[in-house]
C-alpha cells in the first residue's frame, strides 16, 4: 500500500505579487535561472504519468508556486482530464492548491468545487506583523538559537496550556482548547478559554455520533485496502 504526494509548482517561482519580504523575490535573483516558465502539458502529462503508476493506495497531488494559477485554468482542467485518463491503478487522487487569489474568479470556484480541490489562501500583510512571531534566519544562526528564540517567545508553549475546564471536558481531544486566536489574553498575558467554546459544545453534541460513524466507516475502507 503506497501512499504518492507530490508538489508541482506549474509557474516556477512566478508570482503577479511582488512582496519584498517573499522567499521566492530573493532567491530567485540569485539563481542561474531565475525562472524555468510555466509547465508544459508534455511535462505535466509525464510527472503525472509516474506519480499514479507508482501509488496502490491515494496520490496527493499540491499545487504550489510562486503563484500557481498563472497557468491558466486550462493547465488545471488538463491537469484533472489527466489525472483521471492516467489512473492506471485506480487510486484515489487529491488535489490542493495555495494561490493568493487575485486571479480567482467564478470560474475558478466552479472547477475547485466541481473537482473537490482543497483551497489554501495567502493572505499577505506587513513585514512587521509576518515576523512577530518568527519560529529566526538558519542563513545566520544555528538550530539551536533558533529553537531558544522560539522557546522565548514561548508562542507554542503559551497555547499548551488551556482552562482546567477544559480538560474535564469531554470534547477536548477534539478541540485541544480551540485557536489561540480566539482565546482572550488576560492582564498576565495568559491565555484564557475560548470565546467560541460554547458554540463547539452544541456542536459537538449535535455533530459526534454521526462524525464517529464516517470514522468507522472510513477506518472499515482503509481496513479493505490493506
Amino acid at each position: 500500500m503506497r501512499h504518492v504526494h507530490l508538489l508541482i509548482k506549474p509557474a516556477s517561482g512566478l508570482c503577479n505579487l511582488n512582496c519584498r519580504y517573499c522567499f521566492y523575490h530573493d532567491i530567485v535573483e540569485k539563481r542561474e535561472q531565475a525562472s524555468y516558465g510555466l509547465m508544459t502539458e508534455d511535462t505535466l502529462a509525464a510527472v503525472l504519468e509516474k506519480a499514479l503508476a507508482a501509488a496502490s493506495h491515494s496520490c496527493t497531488i499540491a499545487f504550489q508556486g510562486g503563484e500557481p494559477t498563472l497557468a491558466g485554468l486550462d493547465f488545471f482542467r488538463k491537469a484533472v482530464e489527466l489525472q483521471r485518463r492516467l489512473n492506471v491503478n485506480r487510486v484515489q487522487v487529491y488535489n490542493s492548491i495555495q494561490t493568493n487569489g487575485l486571479l480567482l474568479d467564478s470560474q475558478w470556484a466552479a472547477f475547485f468545487r466541481e473537482n473537490h480541490f482543497l483551497v489554501g489562501l495567502s493572505l499577505d500583510g506587513m513585514k512587521d506583523t509576518h515576523d512577530l512571531y518568527r519560529l529566526g534566519n538558519l542563513r545566520e544562526d544555528s538550530l539551536e538559537e533558533v529553537n531558544q528564540r522560539r522557546k522565548t517567545l514561548g508562542f507554542v508553549e503559551q497555547s499548551r496550556a488551556v482552562d482546567p475546564a477544559c480538560k474535564a471536558c469531554g470534547y477536548f481531544p477534539l478541540c485541544r482548547g480551540g485557536c489561540r486566536r480566539y482565546r482572550p489574553a488576560g492582564e498576565d498575558g495568559s491565555l484564557g478559554r475560548n470565546c467560541l467554546c460554547e458554540g463547539y459544545r452544541k456542536f459537538f453534541g449535535h455533530a459526534l455520533p454521526r462524525l464517529r460513524e464516517l470514522a468507522g466507516m472510513a477506518a472499515g475502507r482503509l481496513g479493505n485496502h490493506s
